[in-house]
């Protein structure tokens, strides 16, 4: 992953050389607005389910003892 702050003509650029080296086989290029975080590539993954804060819950009554 490559973040960098440049103009129109800068990324045209920058995709005429990725065009041109063979070690690329594909890319894609993104615009992002100024206050989206960087993320780590090589972070590991969360699934959408680890990040929803936890429901709230009451505890079930239990069988009671003695019968």
């Amino acid at each position: 992953m490559l973040r960098y702050h440049t103009n129109g003509a800068g990324v045209e650029e920058l995709e005429r050389n990725l065009k041109l080296t063979d070690g690329i086989l594909r890319y894609l290029t993104v615009r992002v607005e100024d206050d989206t975080p960087a993320l780590n590539p090589a972070a590991p993954r969360v699934h959408v389910e680890e990040r929803r804060p936890p429901e709230e819950t009451t505890p079930k009554p239990g069988p009671t003892a003695g019968g």
